[in-house]
């Protein structure tokens, strides 16, 4: 499976380019064309953040309508499942900016096999 590195795969994910629906359309476009669709249960991401205390949860969810804004943090974790067997995602938190996001995590991205 290939990780999101820089998030290049889903252009839609910056601010004003599309609303939350359309950004978890793009991440399900890029998971279900590796072969993973069917797998892939759960929304997209989540806003984290003094701004989601404030105006209230923001997902990155399939139908949703909110507009991404320049500073908005968010919580992207695609997960895939196959039931009765395993479960596999990976996670980062971003920053949403006018280009793209900038990720906050620093951690190493490769895989770890237990």
């Amino acid at each position: 499976m290939q990780a999101f590195d820089n998030f290049s795969d889903v252009p839609a994910l910056a601010a004003g380019r599309a609303p939350t629906g359309e950004v978890d359309a793009a991440c399900r476009s890029v998971i279900k064309a590796r072969g993973q669709g069917p797998n892939f249960l759960l929304r997209t991401g989540y806003q984290v953040g003094i701004d989601w205390v404030l105006r209230g949860s923001v997902s990155l969810m399939p139908g949703g309508r909110d507009a991404l804004v320049q500073g908005m943090t968010f919580h992207v974790r695609p997960l895939l499942q196959v039931r009765d067997r395993f479960s596999v995602g990976c996670s980062e938190t971003v920053v949403v900016t006018e280009t793209g996001v900038r990720l906050l995590s620093t951690g190493k991205r490769e895989l770890i096999r237990c």
